[in-house]
């Protein structure tokens, strides 16, 4: 075991406590999902081999971007790339009037995310965000599924790519409108690349949302349009979770 890896799982027991950090291991040796403490309850994660990085680094920033979200009166959020829908339950748990939408295309994470939020009312959308409504490709990286993406490059970059499959799709604005969505709170995108897909196909809903957030790499060729396209909409950014070459990055309709 790397000394990373070592340093993560105390991370998990500290952060988790010690019957959280054990159904971690025992979940990872069984393949099985396990459930993990989140604010006010237990909800379930992927036992994937990178499940340990994940715990130890990512709740944590979770928690970061649900503080973050602007105090005004927050009733409808998107979560555009759930996975198993964590970020979802921590907003469910700071606003639970809101309606909140978990967008997850692969199956088994779409399952989670279900039975995570189905105490919270939230609604599991198992379909990809992408510039127009149809079909498209999911690239999966099983060892990883934070990394899957409908962009393959994306996935290649960063991991391996184990399986790809055809999934629903749908376009923001095509959902606005289906669902009756005139305005929106807070929209949360974490797609792997496909950032800017997402956007070009909400580009009248975007005109009614009030708070953004996105992850950015600036090692990404495809990050100059995507801040393109946001500086259209939102006059006020700031970083929520800095790394290296990148951010969790907050923006806010101006006047909000």
């Amino acid at each position: 075991m790397s000394i990373k890896k070592l340093f993560d799982l105390l991370r998990i027991w500290r952060h988790l406590g010690f019957l959280a950090f054990m159904s971690v291991l025992r979940g990872m040796l069984q393949k099985v999902p396990v459930r993990i403490p989140l604010g006010d309850g237990k909800y379930l994660v992927n036992p994937e081999r990178a499940v340990i990085y994940h715990l130890a680094n990512s709740i944590s920033k979770l928690n970061r971007l649900v503080q973050a979200i602007p105090d005004a009166e927050t009733s409808v959020i998107l979560d555009v790339g759930s996975n198993c829908g964590l970020f979802s339950v921590l907003a469910a748990q700071r606003f639970p009037s809101a309606r909140i939408y978990a967008f997850e295309p692969a199956p088994d994470l779409a399952a989670l995310a279900r039975e995570n939020l189905k105490v919270h009312g939230g609604i599991v959308v198992q379909k990809a965000v992408a510039d127009k409504s149809g079909e498209a490709v999911l690239f999966v990286n099983k060892d990883s599924q934070q990394t899957n993406s409908i962009i393959r490059d994306a996935v290649v970059a960063v991991g391996n790519l184990s399986s790809e499959y055809a999934v629903e799709a749908i376009s923001l604005d095509d959902f606005a409108t289906s669902e009756g969505i005139d305005a929106i709170d807070l929209l949360k995108i974490d797609v792997q690349g496909a950032e800017s897909l997402v956007l070009e196909g909400g580009s009248e809903i975007l005109k009614k949302t009030r708070a953004l957030i996105v992850e950015v790499s600036f090692l990404d060729p495809r990050a100059q349009t995507l801040m393109q396209i946001l500086a259209e909409h939102f006059s006020i950014w700031r970083p929520v979770n800095p790394v290296l070459f990148g951010a969790d990055i907050l923006f806010i309709r101006n006047g909000e």
